[in-house]
C-alpha cells in the first residue's frame, strides 16, 4: 500500500500519465479529426480534462499532502485514499461512454470529486483553526461552482449567456498559484541559497494577489475591454515586481528553483498578453495558452517534482530526465504561445510540436518518478 501512503503519490503519478494521454487523444483528435464518443465536445473536453482533470489532480495531490503539515492532523491514505483516487478517476473515463451512461451520472461523478476534498481538508483546516489556509477553501468551493456551471451547460441548462466555467476554473488555478507562489517560491530560494536577496515588498504582495481577484471576476461579470485591459497592465506590472523582488542570479543553477521562477514569468506574460488581446492586438488563445501551457504547466511541474523528493525523504537534486522535462515543457509553451505569431501559416504545425513536446515532457517526469512515488520513503518514515 505504499501507493496510498499519501495524498501526493498517487495523485501526482496520475497528473503525469493524464497531462500525456489527453494531450495526446487531443492531437489524435486536432490531426486526424477522429472524434472519439464524449459526453464533451472534442475542444471543451480538452479544456475541461486538463483544468478539471490534470490541474485538480496537482492540487488534490498536493492539499491531501500539506494540510497534514499544517494541521498536524492524519489525512486519508490506505482504503480512503484509494476511494478519492476511484474518485476522481470516475470523472476521466465515464464521459467516454455516453451512449451506455446517463449524462446526469456523468456529470455528478466529475462534480462530485472537488466538494468531497474541499470536505477532507476543510474539516482539519477549520477545526484546528487554520486561518492562514482558510483562502484555499474559499478558491476550491469556488472552482466547485465553476465545474457546475461547465456540467449544467453540458446538461442543456444555461445560468446566464456566457459560458463562464472553464475560463473561470483557469483564472482560479492562476490564483491559487499567486497565493502559493507567494508562500513557496521566495521561501524555497532562500532555503536553497545560502544569503539569497529575496525581498517580500507587502504592497506589492496584496497588490498583486488583489489585482489577480479584480481581473478575474472582471472576465466573468463581462467588464469592458479597457477595463479589463487596465487591470491585465496593472497586473502585469505587479506581478513582474513580485517576481523581481524573489529573485536571486543563483536560481539558475538549481533546476527546482528555476522552473519556479521561469513558470512564474508565463503568468507574468500570460496577464501582459490578456492586455494585448483585450486591445485587439493579438487572439486572446495565445493568452490563454501562456497562463495553461507555460505558467500552469511549469509551475505544476515543478511542485510534483520538489514535493515529491522532500516528501519521500530524498535531496532536493531532480534526476537528468526530469530536469530535461523542465526545458521541454518550457520549449512547449515558447512554440504554442510565440511562434503562432510570427508563423501564422503554420499554426496547425506549431500546435503538433508543442503538443508533442508537452508529452514528451510528462514521460520523462514519468520515468522518473515512478519509481520514487511507489516506493517506501528512504528514511523508513510512513508517508
Amino acid at each position: 500500500m505504499v501507493l496510498f501512503g499519501l495524498g501526493f503519490r498517487p495523485f501526482f503519478l496520475l497528473a503525469g500519465f493524464s497531462a500525456s494521454l489527453m494531450m495526446f487523444l487531443r492531437i489524435i483528435s486536432f490531426r486526424w479529426g477522429e472524434a472519439f464518443p464524449n459526453y464533451y465536445d472534442p475542444s471543451n473536453w480538452h479544456s475541461h480534462e486538463m483544468l478539471f482533470g490534470y490541474g485538480v489532480a496537482v492540487i488534490a495531490g498536493f492539499l491531501l499532502t500539506a494540510v497534514g503539515n499544517w494541521t498536524n492532523h492524519p489525512m486519508p491514505k490506505n482504503k480512503t485514499l484509494a476511494g478519492l483516487v476511484v474518485l476522481w478517476l470516475s470523472g476521466r473515463i465515464l464521459p467516454f461512454f455516453p451512449q451506455y451512461i446517463p449524462d446526469w451520472l456523468i456529470a455528478f461523478s466529475d462534480w462530485i470529486f472537488l466538494p468531497v476534498i474541499l470536505a477532507v481538508i476543510g474539516i482539519p483546516i477549520v477545526r484546528f483553526k487554520n486561518v492562514r489556509n482558510y483562502g484555499f477553501l474559499v478558491v476550491l468551493g469556488v472552482m466547485t461552482l465553476a465545474n457546475a456551471e461547465v456540467h449544467l451547460r453540458q446538461l442543456g441548462f444555461s445560468i446566464t449567456d456566457l459560458a463562464f466555467g472553464i475560463t473561470f476554473m483557469m483564472n482560479l488555478i492562476i490564483l491559487m498559484i499567486v497565493l502559493m507562489g507567494g508562500r513557496v517560491i521566495p521561501f524555497f530560494t532562500r532555503s536553497a541559497l545560502p544569503k539569497a536577496a529575496t525581498k517580500i515588498r507587502i504592497p506589492v504582495e496584496w497588490g498583486a494577489v488583489c489585482l489577480s481577484i479584480a481581473l478575474m471576476v472582471g472576465e466573468v461579470i463581462q467588464f469592458s475591454p479597457e477595463i479589463l485591459g487596465f487591470l491585465a497592465v496593472s497586473a502585469t506590472i505587479l506581478h513582474t515586481l513580485r517576481l523581481v523582488g524573489w529573485h536571486d542570479t543563483r536560481v539558475w543553477k538549481t533546476p527546482l528553483l528555476w522552473v519556479l521562477h521561469l513558470g512564474y514569468s508565463w503568468i507574468v506574460v500570460g496577464y501582459a498578453l490578456t492586455a494585448l488581446s483585450k486591445y485587439g492586438m493579438i487572439p486572446p488563445v495565445l493568452a490563454t495558452h501562456a497562463f495553461t501551457a507555460g505558467g500552469i504547466g511549469m509551475v505544476t511541474l515543478g511542485m510534483m517534482a520538489r514535493v515529491s523528493l522532500g516528501h519521500t525523504g530524498r535531496q532536493l537534486l531532480p534526476p537528468r530526465m526530469t530536469i530535461i522535462a523542465f526545458a521541454l515543457l518550457n520549449v512547449s509553451g515558447l512554440l504554442r504561445v510565440a511562434a503562432p505569431i510570427f508563423f501564422v501559416s503554420d499554426y496547425g504545425t506549431w500546435i503538433l510540436l508543442s503538443g508533442s513536446l508537452w508529452i514528451l515532457a510528462f514521460l520523462f517526469f514519468l520515468w522518473d518518478y515512478f519509481p520514487i512515488l511507489t516506493a517506501p520513503r528512504i528514511d523508513g518514515s510512513p508517508g
